[in-house]
Parts: C-alpha cells; structure tokens; sequence
C-alpha cells in the first residue's frame, strides 16, 4: 500500500451560493473522505476585502490542522493594503502560499501593478497560484512566454498554473511552460 498523501492543492471556501461553495469545514471534510483527499489546500477570493477571506481560512485550518493547509489572498486593488496583509497573512495567520485572480482585478497576471506582490513573493520564496490566460490578453499571449518571462524575473517564486492551462491548446502551453523554467509547475 502506499502511503503517498492525496492533495487537493486548490480549493475555494466561503460562502459563494449561486457556486455551491460553502465555508462549512465539515462539508469539506466529508467530500475528502469521499474522494480520498488527505489535505486540502484552502483559499477565500470571494470577498472584497482580502483580510476577512485570510480570516475565514485562518480559522478553518486552527480548527484542521492536519486536514487544512491555508494560502492567503491579496489583490494590487488595494495597492496600500496587499503587502501589510502579505505580511499578516504569513507571519501571523500561518498561510503556506498565495493564490491570485487576476479576473477580479481586470488586468492580467504579468501587469505591473502585481510587481510589489511579486517582489515581496520572491523575497520570501513564496509560490504564487494563479490563472494564465485571460478574455482581455492580446491575440497570441501564451502561456509559455508570459511565465517564462515571470520566472526570469522572479526567480525565486515557484509559479502554479491553476487548472494546468483550463483546457484545449492552452494544456500543452501551460507543459511547455514547465520545461522552460523549473520554477513553474502546473496544478491538475
């Protein structure tokens, strides 16, 4: 038998009905055992404010240690706000990693305005998780050459693409990147 644990790396909690999404540990904790998930990696982008998501993910890994492990939200929305919040979320809160979505911010992962997040991310040698394509990017973006270009950067920063590219061409873009950087990895 082996004793490899199963982990869900990216899973929403909070309250988001017309999604089914719940913060409900226990309904959690029930569809990991159905599923044979070990520990779930747990996120909340479903609130305006970054700290009160960081809360509610903060209280249901004290309440499941070893079944929970947190990532902590920002958004450079609220530029004056993500790195304070970075800081609390981690030294304070305990969070593992960052997850990002750009779809709420309308501007794509490799914007600027992401950069003073990055810099503190790769300061720390933090992973970032995010989504790589978006409806707004220019014809012809890959995923390849965005995240090629990110880990050049930021080099320090162990990038995962949400949803391994979201299907169709983009899967094998989202591989290509992988072999461009080892510092890439693609979350299934």
């Amino acid at each position: 038998m082996d004793d490899t644990p199963i982990v869900d790396f990216h899973v929403h909690v909070g309250h988001w009905g017309r999604h089914g999404m719940t913060d409900e540990p226990e309904r959690f904790l029930r569809a990991m055992g159905a599923t044979g998930v070990d520990v779930a990696c747990i996120n909340c982008i479903f609130f305006g404010d970054a700290r009160r998501g960081n809360d509610l993910v903060a209280s249901i890994v004290e309440g499941h240690p070893t079944r929970f492990v947190g990532a902590a939200f920002v958004t450079p929305y609220y530029p004056e706000e993500a790195i304070a919040e970075l800081d609390r979320a981690f030294d304070q809160l305990g969070m593992k990693f960052l997850k990002i979505y750009p779809p709420y911010f309308g501007r794509s992962v490799d914007d600027p305005a992401y950069f003073p997040i990055y810099e503190w991310c790769n300061e720390r040698g933090t992973a970032v998780m995010s989504h790589q394509i978006f409806p707004w990017d220019p014809p012809g973006t890959t995923i390849e050459r965005r995240f090629a270009a990110l880990s050049e950067r930021f080099p320090n920063i162990r990038w995962v693409l949400a949803h391994a590219g979201a299907g169709g061409g983009r899967r094998r873009d989202a591989v290509a990147a992988t072999k461009v950087s080892p510092n890439i990895y693609l979350e299934t």
